[in-house]
């Protein structure tokens, strides 16, 4: 398994998954979630990502000059098991990341 590796030394490529880190700090203790997200580095317009940004001109940074919408910079969740696009900004301090590890190899059950 790959090591983690702090934000304040890289950055992993924009809009790949990884593990993240995060750390808030809830009545002076300190508190962390590890969880699975994408970063987004603020060039990237809603039509050249790879994911489906539902309702960005909400939210979104509009582009007059190439009349799209940017995805705003940050760090992005996404749900893997709903049924509608879905995705929450992180608001948690990210500290860390690791890519994620490979699959297992799938088992062939007697289907081809």
């Amino acid at each position: 398994m790959s090591e983690w590796i702090s934000v304040k030394n890289r950055l992993p490529e924009i809009e790949t998954e990884v593990l993240i880190r995060t750390q808030w700090k809830s009545c002076g203790d300190p508190r962390s979630i590890i969880t699975t997200a994408y970063y987004e580095d603020g060039t990237v317009l809603e039509d050249d990502s790879r994911y489906n940004w539902a309702e960005i001109w909400e939210w979104g940074i509009y582009d007059e000059e190439k009349d799209g919408y940017r995805i705003p910079k940050g760090w992005w969740e996404s749900n893997h098991y709903i049924h509608e696009d879905h995705y929450n900004n992180v608001d948690d301090e990210v500290t860390h990341w690791m890519p994620l590890p490979e699959p297992p190899e799938e088992e062939n059950n007697g289907c081809s």
